[in-house]
């Protein structure tokens, strides 16, 4: 315990060390109440002093920490900073509602009323200055006594100690530039500096020292002192200390005013305030003359540097909006060339399957392809040069007068093996037996073609639905469909509505997607030019016409939400000049179409590959081709051939990159990620040809990358070559004991993992007669069909099966090391018997236990290879 003392209330304050106060109840004899003050007391100093004064706040001392006071709701704490010492020996209230406090270095008093500090030492009349812990009581009278090793200093409360005497106060000297500087005409002062004179100065006088006094040198260690400087007299004050000089440096331009403060700590009252003004004066380069010159200068920079800003932002503009164009070329034409690559793709490799293939059958199949793929090719060569021609503004009509409706027909026609082939319903609606009018039949086919093709893109297989309306509307309808046409008077028009159900278009992109070079994110994840579009709506406004896109519901097929194209064509023979009318008659086109068959399935036992392509001449062309060596199953997106690849287990992969919804890229990588099906050779063909693009192939985890257009020859050996790699990984793993051998072949790290867990636990189980599958599949994580799978793929055999073999090639191995006798490996391998691992061990290796040493070391080359 550091201090004792009795409350007002009768209670009993005790301070401890251990930073804690403890109200005792001296009746009950129980502690009432604990005042917990170690987050105010610094580590390692201790209570020396407790009371409590008339208002009920509890005054603690410390050694070392000073003074703070508990208020009476024992929460909240006051440091009281104003304590010159630090040791607090004893605390005492008296009759006038101040506080005592004895220290080791003086005698203060604590004035609630004007909350100020009064020292006294040895000067002012006491005994001495360093008292005595707990020395300190207060008598009936008032008096307050201290004891210390002085002996006892007693204090009346009413008496005054010491007389209070003001201390004059005066600047004394002045130094600029570490040099004193004296009173003079014209000179930095004009008077003596205790008269406070202004004090002037030029642009190489910034640093002086001024120094002030109070002539009462007896009593300099009772005056603290404190400045401040600033333009105001409100600036913020500097406490000094008891040093009697200030050094100023780097004086600001102008005039301030420098204010000095005496303070008497033993009457807090007192003070004495002396000022002085400093003024510096700018240089010549700094006047307002020269500041009014160096912003106009400023300014002219300033307004040059725009001036070329602006010039240069201009040809950063035309840079970037030529960059732009150059751009959107340089994509025009790799589009266009990843066009060009899948007809000629189908029409070299079934050029070069003509070449060895005799079969007037497959011949038909061949011509098909090649008959549709070079139409596609014309379409897309002609496309090029009338998009040339629009934009060197040089396209001509060439219309005449025919029968609207047979030319869309025949356009649908001839995309019906598209629509066949993806499973997609369509339906076409026309009140009218014909059309009549005059029309360029060639710019109208490629419309239709256009937006069918289009919804083609962008509608799903298998649920998808498109549906044609051809109509001749009068002038009020077109008008109501297109509010800002410019109709002729009573001038029919030529309605076509071409509606897919999907995905809708965002409302803010409607006007958009006719832009040039425009491809929305879904479209150009799917492939295609990005000019389609614009070139459609440029040929139907050479026609006069009007195309619009819109989000909206099919009325014929309700719930069938998607995008509908509407365009119009004026049927007015006045509206085309005699230079854009010809009478020549229809072109002959190509067109050779069958009914999307395919070959008979192979018989099983043949490899199983599975072809993931959206492309239905490439999945066709590709089943063609394939079927007669390998069973061939076709998807025609990701979502649907990931969960095919599940489904079937095929022997290999051969995947397009460019598809809609799940790509190319992110389904190897699904497929490589997946532990059941990652040791699937997947091959990747693409018309994607740049190095990157292979590079980002290979690391997605593809076995192979093949780019379009391809030698049927050259992916033919591809697909032998992975599927006999895959031969050879199996007989690896059937004959070898060592599972750092037999993972050589796998290039999957899931696959080595599993191999190498399943090597483990075969060692571990060499032992057991049988081994039981669940226990397998526990061990390994996985279920019992993705076990049998997962062997049977790897291996070719199935688990129980392949663990025979594992003990049988360990038999061979401890045969050949002769450590074992044949009773003891037959024992240590789990064998029910010797008899059945003799039998189990002649059909592996064609002779008895006992022979096989013999055998091997006379005829190596006849046994199997054992690591």
């Amino acid at each position: 315990m550091g201090a004792i003392t009795c409350m007002n209330d009768g209670s009993i304050l005790c301070g401890f060390h251990a930073r804690s106060l403890y109200i005792i109840d001296p009746i009950a004899k129980t502690i009432r109440e604990e005042i917990n003050i170690s987050e105010i007391i610094e580590d390692h100093l201790y209570i020396t002093a407790v009371t409590e004064d008339e208002s009920g706040f509890i005054w603690v001392g410390t050694r070392g920490a000073g003074i703070f006071r508990v208020h009476p709701d024992h929460q909240n704490y006051t440091v009281m900073r104003d304590i010159p010492c630090r040791d607090v020996s004893d605390i005492l209230p008296d009759h006038n509602g101040d506080v005592w406090i004895s220290s080791f270095n003086g005698l203060f008093r604590f004035s609630l009323k004007n909350q100020s500090v009064s020292t006294y030492r040895t000067k002012d009349g006491i005994g001495g200055q360093q008292f005595n812990y707990n020395a300190g009581t207060q008598l009936p009278g008032g008096e307050v006594i201290f004891g210390g090793n002085h002996g006892v200093t007693a204090m009346n409360p009413e008496d005054n100690l010491r007389e209070k005497r003001p201390a004059p106060f005066h600047f004394d000297e002045l130094h600029v530039n570490n040099i004193l500087v004296k009173p003079s005409e014209g000179g930095i002062i004009e008077k003596r500096l205790s008269l406070s004179p202004d004090i002037r100065l030029n642009h190489r006088q910034r640093n002086i020292m001024i120094s002030y006094s109070a002539p009462d040198y007896g009593r300099q260690d009772h005056v603290q002192y404190r400045y401040t400087f600033s333009d105001t007299e409100k600036g913020l004050w500097m406490n000094m200390g008891n040093i009697q000089h200030i050094s100023l440096n780097q004086i600001p331009y102008g005039k301030r005013i420098l204010s000095v403060q005496a303070i008497d700590v033993t009457d807090p009252g007192s003070i004495q305030t002396i000022r002085i003004g400093i003024q510096v004066k700018r240089p010549i380069w700094l006047s307002s003359v020269a500041r009014l010159l160096y912003l106009a200068i400023f300014l002219f920079i300033a307004f040059a540097i725009m001036n070329l800003a602006s010039r240069l932002y201009k040809s950063s503009l035309e840079k970037q909006a030529l960059e732009r164009i150059n751009e959107m070329d340089m994509r025009f034409f790799s589009n266009i060339s990843h066009e060009f690559r899948t007809p000629l793709t189908m029409v070299s490799g079934a050029i070069r399957q003509l070449q060895s293939d005799p079969e007037e059958e497959d011949r038909k199949r061949y011509y098909n392809i090649i008959g549709r793929n070079s139409d596609r090719m014309v379409r897309l060569v002609n496309q090029i040069m009338d998009f040339n021609k629009i934009e060197a503004d040089v396209l001509r009509l060439s219309v005449s007068k025919t029968d609207a409706l047979t030319c869309i027909r025949k356009t649908i026609e001839d995309c019906s093996f598209s629509i066949i082939q993806k499973h997609i319903r369509m339906e076409q609606r026309c009140d009218v037996p014909s059309i009549p009018m005059w029309v360029d039949e060639d710019k109208l086919d490629k419309i239709v073609s256009n937006l069918l093709s289009n919804a083609l893109k962008f509608t799903p297989s298998g649920e998808g639905f498109i549906s044609i309306d051809i109509a001749q509307i009068p002038s009020s309808e077109a008008m109501a469909l297109f509010p800002n046409l410019e109709s002729e008077a009573d001038s029919p028009y030529l309605m076509v509505r071409v509606f897919n159900s999907g995905s809708n278009i965002p409302e803010d992109k409607l006007d958009y997607i006719f832009g040039r070079y425009t491809q929305l994110e879904e479209g150009a994840r799917l492939g295609g030019t990005g000019v389609g579009l614009y070139y459609t709506s440029q040929l139907i406004k050479f026609h006069h016409g009007r195309i619009k896109a819109e989000n909206c519901e099919d009325s014929s097929c309700p719930g069938s939400k998607g995008v509908a194209f509407t365009f119009i064509l004026p049927i007015n023979e006045n509206l085309y000049s005699n230079e854009e009318k010809h009478s020549a008659g229809k072109q002959a086109r190509y067109l050779m179409l069958e009914e999307a068959t395919h070959p008979d399935e192979p018989s099983d036992g043949r490899p199983v590959i599975l072809v993931i392509d959206d492309d239905y001449e490439v999945t066709y062309y590709l089943k063609v081709f394939l079927s007669p060596i390998y069973k061939v199953v076709i998807e025609q997106d990701g979502t649907t051939g990931y969960k095919a690849i599940g489904t079937i287990n095929p022997d290999l992969i051969l995947c397009d990159v460019l598809m809609p919804g799940i790509d190319g890229i992110r389904l190897c990588q699904m497929a490589k990620n997946n532990m059941s099906i990652c040791h699937i050779p997947f091959i990747l063909l693409t018309a994607k040809y740049t190095m990157e693009d292979q590079i980002l192939g290979l690391d997605s985890g593809a076995n192979a990358y093949v780019i379009k257009p391809f030698d049927p020859d050259y992916l033919l050996a591809i697909i032998k070559s992975q599927l006999q790699n895959r031969e050879l990984m199996r007989q690896k793993l059937t004959h070898n004991t060592a599972s750092e051998i037999a993972t050589e072949s796998l290039g999957n790290e899931l696959d080595i993992k599993f191999i190498k867990s399943l090597y483990q636990l075969m060692e571990e189980s060499l032992d057991k007669p049988d081994m039981n599958i669940t226990d397998m599949c526990k061990a390994l994580g996985v279920s019992r069909s993705q076990l049998f799978y997962k062997v049977k793929a790897l291996t070719g055999e199935t688990p129980h099966v392949f663990f025979n073999h594992y003990k049988l090639n360990i038999a061979a191995k401890w045969i050949l090391e002769g450590k074992y006798k044949m009773a003891a490996i037959a024992d240590d391998l789990g064998f029910s018997s010797a008899s059945h691992f003799t039998a189990l061990f002649k059909k592996e290796f064609g002779c008895l236990p006992s022979e096989y040493k013999s055998l091997h070391q006379s005829d190596l080359s006849s046994q199997k290879r054992i690591s």
